[in-house]
């Protein structure tokens, strides 16, 4: 083996006997990865270290990573972000690629590859993440099955660190003394009622992710008579809860009335991690993976442009016309069918979503005694019953009515519009479709506007309040549309990595304004030990994402709308990497929902100007101004970030964007 140069650091990673239940292979990565098939191009920073034997002693692998050249990072592909050597079971030595740049340097194309001397170039700051794997297929793809998040490890620290580097992928064994192991801090509570005034208080994350954090720290223990709640507050601690200990807290809490009552249980974003849900995942991946969220394009635009006219013709009811527009969407690509505007069938998808997002955000007493389901609507305390009928009444419109028209066209010959239902239908046998099959394609269809709408609409929305209210960003982001692609067409896809500027701008409104600002609840299904603290099975588990985009230990001026962040030599974290959520609940669809959200926003920037009404300057200046800690008073309090209702105007450019309008064809 070739000696290495005085700059690198050598990365063994080690088990002990008995650590190992069998041989593992070791995936390594600098994105995180998820349970269902991985892909090249879905995980272009992913390679394989060589086998770990079970009860071999001190079982070894090494990485070499060069740490000067990961630190000449810039915006610029062209410039190298690592260079990494990895020393496969012959001990030969070979370098390793992490998107690759052609040799005229004129494309990039991520992709895992081992020559010597390439170039590599990586869009991601060098935290490495270490996953067990299995069923390798070394075929065009790169396919296999995340098992286990095994750690995560900050290179960019190694840098006065020795030559060699020793990491022990396993936790020491729990030593069953579970009396003896402390809850994380809590805040002051009530003897028998626990912390509900804080559980149940409107923005809990920000009291939870300002006055606690800055108190009690990253990880806060909150209780009620029957819960015990832990909220994470900072991305290191989040990653090691939800991806290292994957297995045992990618469960969802109980909730009664969503799941039984208004019939959501067998929904992916609400159904318990068994091999129903690993199933609707890997169907989900399969259509909505990066490469296949691409070939969306042509719908997005056709939605983009349609969106823009509605605009054009009555701006008043913008946030409408997002909903409405996003909406239509999501029923062409799940069901194949088009509402037109007068159509009701949409406005019942809407009404069984709020129904859900009530239920999530509200307390019900029936979750705590399901007993209490057998109780009659005109009982005193039997109010929920008619909630339930109702949301449930809307679910059934939505995931069955729907569904069950175009089965009927397949069972007919074949669906009169193409789409995610009609194809999956034909593939799993059409009229002899089992029964098992029929529902996983009913309910994965039904998650995609359950999932889709929530994220892609209520980033919109942030969007148009927050150019609205830093206007040189929006002048900077026109410059460069206009630049890039002039103004006789909106912006598609393919521009997108030419318009880093407007990119950086998405990506802050992310970071500001995640859809979701205390995460979807995972729960423990068994004890957890996590920095000498007890996390007891049966615990909720809150990833703060709304703390996390704020932390000052990686955003600098947190509070502070501020694009270039994502543009410096060495970026700020990319806020897409949390708020589509962590472990074996990450989003399945949020390559669709960036594109979606990311052509709409283009558009509506390369059409018209935006501008605040005086009310919401007014309502700004008395939070302080925007880079105040207090602008989360602009938006829902509970369970969605959605802005509440803001008065703004979006007035068309010029001329040139009144012609764009009217000669595009729709």
């Amino acid at each position: 083996m070739s000696s290495l140069p005085s700059i690198a650091r050598r990365l063994l990673f080690y088990t002990r006997p008995y650590d190992l239940t069998r041989d593992t292979t070791l995936l390594l990565s600098f994105v995180s990865a998820d349970p269902h098939e991985l892909y090249k191009d879905l995980y272009p920073t992913a390679w394989k270290l060589g086998q770990l034997t079970r009860l071999s002693t001190n079982a070894e692998g090494f990485v070499h990573w060069t740490l000067p050249t990961a630190q000449k990072a810039g915006s610029d592909k062209n410039q190298p972000r690592g260079t990494l050597k990895a020393i496969n079971d012959t001990q030969e030595q070979k370098d390793i690629c992490i998107g690759t740049i052609d040799n005229d340097k004129s494309g990039f194309s991520p992709m895992i590859c081992w020559p010597n001397g390439a170039t590599a170039a990586v869009d991601f700051l060098p935290h490495l993440n270490v996953y067990a794997y299995s069923g390798l297929k070394e075929t065009d793809l790169i396919r296999g099955e995340v098992e286990n998040f095994l750690g995560n490890w900050d290179l960019s620290s190694l840098q006065n660190a020795p030559t060699d580097n020793r990491f022990h992928l396993f936790e020491d064994k729990n030593d069953g003394q579970r009396s003896s192991r402390l809850l994380p801090p809590s805040p002051p509570k009530h003897w028998f009622w626990g912390n509900k005034d804080i559980v149940s208080q409107p923005y809990r994350f920000v009291t939870l992710g300002t006055k606690y954090k800055d108190t009690l720290g990253d990880i806060i223990t909150t209780t009620t008579p029957f819960d015990t709640f832990i909220t994470i507050n900072s991305i290191e601690l989040a990653t090691e809860l939800l991806e290292k200990h994957a297995s045992v807290s990618a469960n969802r809490p109980g909730n009664f009335m969503i799941q039984d009552l208004l019939g959501w249980s067998e929904g992916v974003s609400f159904h318990q991690h068994d091999e129903w849900h690993k199933k609707q995942r890997r169907i989900l991946a399969s259509a909505l993976h990066p490469t296949a969220a691409r070939s969306y394009e042509p719908q997005h635009l056709d939605s983009t442009l349609e969106l823009l006219r509605r605009i054009s013709q009555d701006q008043k009811s913008f946030q409408k016309h997002v909903s409405d527009i996003v909406g239509d969407f999501i029923l062409r690509l799940a069901y194949g069918y088009t509402p037109s505007q007068d159509d009701t069938s949409l406005a019942s998808v809407h009404r069984a979503f709020s129904y859900l997002a009530k239920a999530s955000a509200q307390y019900f007493l029936v979750n705590d005694f399901p007993i209490l389901r057998y109780l009659p609507a005109w009982f005193p305390g039997g109010g929920f019953q008619t909630f339930a009928k109702e949301g449930r009444e809307s679910r059934v419109m939505y995931a069955n009515t729907l569904f069950d028209t175009v089965f009927e066209q397949v069972r007919n010959g074949g669906a009169e519009n193409p789409s995610y239902a009609s194809q999956l239908l034909e593939a799993k046998g059409g009229a002899n479709i089992t029964d098992m099959d029929m529902e996983l394609t009913k309910w994965t269809a039904a998650s995609l506007f359950t999932g889709g709408s929530t994220t892609t609409v209520g980033l919109i929305w942030a969007f148009i309040l927050m150019v609205s209210l830093h206007p040189e960003t929006a002048r900077l982001a026109q410059a460069e549309i206009d630049s890039i692609v002039g103004r006789e067409r909106v912006p598609e896809l393919k521009d997108r990595e030419n318009m880093p500027y407007t990119e950086a701008v998405l990506q802050e409104v992310m970071r500001l304004c995640p859809v979701v600002p205390l995460g979807l609840p995972h729960t423990t299904t068994e004890d957890i030990q996590l920095r000498g603290y007890l996390i007891p099975k049966n615990s909720t588990i809150n990833p703060n994402i709304w703390a996390m985009l704020r932390d000052p230990k990686h955003f600098s001026s947190p509070h502070t709308f501020d694009p270039s962040r994502y543009l410096k030599p060495v970026p700020d974290p990319d806020p897409r990497k949390y708020i589509f959520g962590f472990g074996r609940r990450v989003c399945p669809g949020q390559h669709v929902a960036n594109n979606a959200t990311w052509t709409m926003c283009a558009g509506i920037l390369s059409v018209f100007d935006i501008q605040p009404g005086l009310e919401l300057l007014s309502k700004v200046e008395q939070l302080g101004g925007p880079g105040s800690v207090q602008m989360h008073k602009l938006f829902q309090p509970y369970l969605v970030y959605d802005p509440l209702p803001f008065p703004c105007s979006l007035v068309p450019r010029d001329q040139a964007a009144l012609d764009l309008l009217s000669n595009s064809t729709l």
